[in-house]
């Protein structure tokens, strides 16, 4: 049964542990947060605006994480142990949202929470059966953060999808990701590079010109007897001397190099070099090609 935490009722006040499922508005999920807030680690305020808007698109999930309260102590009230983020994204979402809620607990019990390993988004990707999980992981996380148009953001959490939308994203486009995982793992044949960046490339330029990727990705493999300032000599000279760097561009950037190398390579002009500077520049978007001309 799902309870209603109700402003005028503490539900969170009990002497022994006990766990129900609850209904927490926005307003109550604020009320606990000035009043009951009292020794909890910072708060990152990027981790629950990602949570509010799980919540107000509907991706949020009723997996079993709790918000947990130690047992009254002195004449106070509860004291919030864990679940500040959570709380947070529901006071920010505006609705109310069903959780799991824990009370009475020891309040020494807080020392020994959030102390386990989280699940890596290519360990559920594996528990989904999908194939290679790491390199499609890698290579569903550029693409994602491509077509939602934040690869230029500072923050990486901004860039970044939370596993549960990951996961659908990547089932939506397994067949997509599988082509393009075995093409990038085709390119890393011929010459060293990131599977998982190359296999976002792909996709993407695929995307942009279905007609055309065959022979920029081609001539991309074996050189295509290109000379200096061709587009795709200056991406693999580019790709080769990353792969010899020890301090590793990040694999947005070098995502640029390619689609900067595809922009050039369809507009038949010389390229000297790829470079993309986050700071300076927008991310760049691959031109669409309409035909294999």
């Amino acid at each position: 049964m799902t309870l209603i935490a109700d402003l005028g009722v503490d539900i969170t006040a009990s002497d022994t542990p006990d766990a129900k499922l609850v209904e927490v508005s926005h307003d109550q999920a604020r009320r606990w947060l000035e009043e009951r807030n009292i020794d909890n680690r910072s708060l990152t305020s990027d981790r629950a605006q990602e949570y509010a808007e799980q919540i107000r698109t509907g991706t949020w999930a009723l997996n079993g994480d709790t918000v947990r309260f130690a047992r009254p102590e002195g004449g106070e009230p509860p004291r919030l142990l864990d679940g500040q983020h959570r709380l947070e994204a529901i006071a920010l979402s505006g609705t109310t949202v069903r959780t799991f809620l824990v009370v009475g607990l020891d309040p020494t019990s807080q020392d020994t929470m959030d102390q386990g390993t989280v699940r890596s988004g290519a360990q559920v990707l594996g528990m989904h059966h999908i194939p290679n999980p790491n390199t499609t992981r890698a290579a569903a996380q550029l693409v994602w953060a491509y077509k939602k148009g934040v690869l230029g953001e500072a923050t990486s959490r901004k860039r970044r999808a939370a596993v549960n939308i990951l996961v659908p994203f990547v089932k939506e486009h397994q067949t997509e990701l599988a082509q393009a995982v075995a093409q990038g793992s085709a390119l890393r044949r011929h010459h060293t590079g990131t599977v998982g960046t190359a296999a976002a490339a792909y996709y993407i330029l695929h995307e942009a010109g279905p007609g055309r990727i065959g022979a920029f990705w081609g001539d991309l493999m074996d050189g295509g007897g290109r000379t200096m300032g061709h587009p795709v000599w200056t991406i693999r000279r580019a790709l080769i001397k990353e792969a010899e760097t020890r301090r590793k561009a990040q694999s947005r950037i070098v995502l640029a190099w390619y689609i900067q190398a595809w922009n050039a390579y369809n507009a038949d002009r010389g390229l000297e070099k790829v470079s993309w500077a986050p700071d300076r520049h927008a991310f760049p978007l691959a031109t669409v090609v309409t035909s294999d001309g």
